[in-house]
């Protein structure tokens, strides 16, 4: 099956970039996976350069890496790599959050709880990877009612290294009991809807610090780069 939807003619670089994003975002590829020129540019319906392309510009930022000029991958999963990215995540998130409760309407709690109920629905139903593709929809939507759209860009970054980690949580390796802990969401509203800002600043910095240990587990749980599956298609 392709991991990646085919996309049209108009702008291939720009639109091959965006889909490798959002694939690595949403925990397409684990920490360690081999990423082909031909496979990419398969599952994209276009040729392989617009992919190659896109490759560097990922590659450039960190959140693609080549050991060699033969090989393309997603950065093999570390503990110092995980904490790096929580620690500048807690700061940006937890500010965006700030920002979020100073700001917020009738209109925009109306619509985070909407989607805070698809999260707790994807949860209900032990569907990990539809929780964490709502989870990052719901916190997108908390973030940009701050109206900072440099602040949410660079977060936006920060979800591109650390998706696939979210990997580990939903390739079935993992023997962990599910469903998540969404408590921290409600009480996330709550501080939103009483415009408490330094609650919800403290709420996220709790939540991304709940996670991190969370995928700190699956990451010591991996013996060896070489024991995650590689996706080659």
């Amino acid at each position: 099956m392709p991991k990646l939807k085919p996309i049209e003619t108009a702008t291939l670089q720009e639109r091959a970039y965006a889909s490798l994003r959002i694939a690595l975002m949403s925990g397409v590829y684990a920490p360690g996976d081999s990423i082909t020129l031909r496979g990419v540019a398969q599952d994209l319906g276009t040729s392989q350069m617009p992919v190659r392309e896109a490759v560097k510009r990922l590659v450039s930022e960190r959140a693609l890496e080549m050991p060699n000029s033969r090989l393309v991958r997603v950065p093999v999963a570390t503990q110092e790599r995980l904490k790096e990215i929580c620690n500048v995540r807690i700061k940006l998130e937890s500010y965006a959050a700030e920002l979020a409760a100073e700001s917020i309407s009738e209109e925009d709690l109306k619509r985070i709880e909407k989607l805070n109920q698809k999260v707790k629905t994807q949860n209900a139903r032990g569907n990990v990877k539809g929780v964490l593709a709502r989870n990052r929809e719901l916190h997108a939507a908390i973030y940009r009612i701050g109206g900072n759209r440099l602040l949410c860009g660079l977060i936006e970054d920060l979800w591109v290294l650390v998706g696939p980690y979210f990997n580990l949580a939903s390739n079935g390796k993992q023997n962990k009991s599910y469903p998540f802990d969404l408590e921290k969401h409600e009480e996330l509203l709550l501080a939103l809807s009483n415009g408490d800002g330094t609650k919800a600043s403290a709420i996220i910095q709790a939540d991304i610090q709940q996670t991190f240990e969370m995928y700190s587990e699956f990451v010591a749980e991996m013996v060896t780069p070489g024991d995650v599956v590689t996706a080659t298609s």
